[in-house]
Formats: structure tokens, sequence, C-alpha cells
């Protein structure tokens, strides 16, 4: 990101992630719920694909300050206004929530894919030594 810059103010909260506006939040007050829609402590409600993609890309927004930050308490909060701001109601638990389980899907594909490749290269292999047995025994009579 060109001009990418972080300020971090822990009284009364204020993280500017380079955006065209500051994001200020006071952790003090009330825990709002936004309007409508899913509750705070519901995880079970499904997550839909724009959804996901938004969270993602405000997750991405916020990457290199969740690597400096050691605990990412508020930065989970900050998420949650964020997806408030796009008409989503998700409490911060439920970002986090989402985020390990993307994570933990993500290394389970990419397992799969690599073990996949691998036996295609194995039966590629095979099918070229079964041929190069075939093609000499063929010679051979």
């Amino acid at each position: 990101m060109e001009g990418h810059h972080q300020h971090h103010q822990y009284s009364g909260l204020h993280i500017d992630t380079g955006g065209s506006s500051g994001l200020h939040i006071d952790t003090g007050g009330s825990s709002g719920s936004g309007g409508g829609g899913v509750g705070g402590g519901d995880n079970l409600t499904h997550w839909s694909i724009q959804e996901t993609r938004d969270f993602l890309m405000i997750r991405a927004e916020l990457d290199s300050t969740f690597m400096e930050m050691k605990r990412n308490k508020i930065l989970w909060e900050i998420i949650a206004i964020k997806m408030r701001e796009k008409g989503y109601n998700r409490s911060p638990n439920q970002c986090k929530c989402k985020w390990k389980n993307l994570t933990i899907r993500y290394k389970i594909e990419q397992k799969t894919y690599i073990l996949t490749q691998k036996q295609r290269v194995l039966k590629q292999k095979q099918r070229r030594f079964k041929n190069f047995i075939l093609n000499r025994n063929r010679k051979a009579l």
C-alpha cells in the first residue's frame, strides 16, 4: 500500500490505517449491536460470500497492525465496527472466529492441493514407466 501509515492512541483509541478518514472508537461507551440482523453472540449464522469478501478486505487493511500489536481485542472491535458500517451485524468474537476458521480451512485446502499435485506427478510417473515397459517388451518381441 502506497502512503500507508498508522497511528495508535490508546486512550479513546484512534487508529489511522491510511484511509481517507481516521477511525475513532470510544471503548468505554455502549456496546451497541447495530441495527437488526444477527445478535452479537450468535456464532451459528451463515456468512454470505460477499460478507466474507468484505470481511477479508477489512482484515487485510489491518493486517500489519495485527502483526505489530500483541493484544488484538481492539482490532477485532474495529473490524466489527467496520462490518457494521457496511451493513453487517457481527460481534468482535464472531469476526475473530471467522478469521480462525478461514485460516484453518485455507491450510487444509493448501495441504490437500499439495497432496493432489503429488498424486498427479506419481500417476504420470507410473504411466511413463508402464509405457516404457510396454515399449521395451514390444521391441523385444
